[in-house]
């Protein structure tokens, strides 16, 4: 890469308990050590000194949680249990479906 330019994207290297922690598209915090590597053969020669580089991690966390992956805490599920023992199961539909989007008024079976 030339000197004072960005990098748009580079090359990490996961081994170990780090390989399959996220998929692509994820946004993650990696940390590592950053490393050159050699060109070789033909590549060598035509960049000089010039080295590509990538980073070696040791630790890659996600930034955001997948639906998936995520569990309630017992408080958590006990209070999503009290609402749905306090209210019929049409009065839950309502309440939820004009908490998405409340600026729109009305279309309930659509939200």
């Amino acid at each position: 890469m030339p000197i004072g330019h960005v990098p748009r994207q580079i090359e990490i290297i996961a081994k170990g308990h780090c390989t399959r922690t996220c998929s692509p598209g994820d946004i993650v915090q990696v940390t590592g050590v950053y490393m050159p590597s050699s060109y070789t053969g033909w590549q060598a020669l035509k960049s000089g000194l010039m080295q590509k580089t990538y980073i070696d991690a040791f630790n890659i966390e996600k930034d955001k949680v997948n639906f998936r992956e995520y569990m309630l805490s017992d408080e958590m599920l006990e209070k999503v249990n009290d609402i749905k023992r306090s209210m019929s199961e049409e009065e839950l539909f309502l309440k939820m479906s004009r908490s998405i989007c409340p600026e729109i008024f009305g279309m309930e079976e659509v939200k």
